[in-house]
């Protein structure tokens, strides 16, 4: 086995023996669940409608939002983890005992690079999964719909309407969609009225949100190689957790309204949980009905995934040559 091979089990074996790695990991599967339980007493406990559309109580809004809230603790998770292991190891001296087992520098810290990309991506695995558990327990798929427009309110004409589509066994975002593939689908005259505005299939909604958690894997890495590069230059985890923190609350929360376009150059601006331009954000968004942002920019996202590659490349480069000099 080559020396950087040796140094990485050690390190995976060392990772799920540490008991604040996995305290984090059981925090962001309660955090998740707890937040989709919150959503269904907030929606859909009481058994109300928001009218006929009722997009609130769809499986993929509430799915993003405990998604995104999730990886906010991962994030946090990702930077106090990572920020903190290394100068703490150093401190005690256990950093030596592997590089006296011919170990190079190199491939220790190369190691030590591979597990600041795992770590981010298995809380990203953890938060999608629990997400989509705790989110199909409470809530059922669907198509985006609004309310139709009734110049008159009509009680008994929409109960008359709810009745039918019980009859039926069909649901009004289902019928809205089945009349959007064919308009000549036979519908009694007096429930026209009522039939509810398509907006988006449960398909497309699918696929919004599915292609924002794929663009989350760059961002997520390169946070991860950001608190990887700070527990190298900062002398205490705390320093180097609280400086990554720092940079990333103000550039991809704070400064990112004030820097425009600019801002897509920056990897923090589009993490799934803090970034001002995330993409699950969005797609949620969208998901709970609302059409008033416009869908993101192609040129923007290739923008982000070059800001964040550049960043996972910066922070293992610089990262390698501070540590090949530091004193242990």
């Amino acid at each position: 086995m080559s020396p950087f091979l040796r140094a990485f089990c050690g390190e995976f074996w060392a990772l799920f023996r540490r008991r604040n790695f996995r305290n984090a990991w059981i925090l962001i599967l309660v955090g998740v669940f707890l937040r989709t339980l919150w959503a269904w007493l907030s929606f859909g406990a009481s058994g109300e409608l928001d009218g006929l559309a009722a997009n609130h109580q769809n499986f993929w809004p509430r799915f993003g939002q405990a998604a995104g809230f999730g990886f906010v603790l991962a994030e946090l998770a990702t930077i106090v983890l990572l920020g903190g292991a290394l100068p703490r190891e150093v401190g005690m001296g256990a950093v030596r005992d592997p590089l006296c087992r011919r170990i190079s520098r190199f491939d220790f810290l190369s190691a030590r690079a591979g597990m600041a990309l795992f770590i981010p991506l298995f809380f990203g695995v953890t938060v999608v999964g629990s997400a989509s558990l705790s989110a199909s327990i409470f809530f059922d798929g669907g198509h985006v719909i609004t309310d139709p427009v009734l110049l008159d309110p009509d009680p008994e004409g929409e109960a008359a309407f709810e009745a039918w589509l019980s009859n039926e066994g069909i649901r009004a975002d289902q019928l809205a969609a089945e009349l959007d593939d064919d308009p000549d689908l036979e519908i009694p005259d007096e429930f026209y009225a009522f039939i509810p505005l398509l907006i988006a299939k449960e398909s497309e909604i699918r696929n919004g949100i599915l292609s924002s958690l794929q663009e989350a894997l760059l961002p997520l890495a390169a946070l991860g190689l950001l608190a990887f590069l700070m527990s190298i230059l900062l002398p205490t985890g705390a320093l180097a957790s609280g400086v990554a923190l720092g940079a990333v609350l103000t550039f991809g929360v704070f400064l990112a309204p004030e820097m425009g376009d600019r801002a897509w150059w920056v990897f923090a601006d589009w993490l799934p949980g803090m970034g001002t331009q995330s993409p699950l954000g969005l797609a949620t968004h969208f998901a709970d009905g609302y059409t008033d942002i416009p869908p993101l920019d192609p040129a923007a996202l290739g923008i982000g995934r070059l800001g964040s590659l550049f960043m996972c490349v910066f922070s293992y480069g610089l990262g390698i040559l501070v540590f090949l000099r530091k004193k242990l």
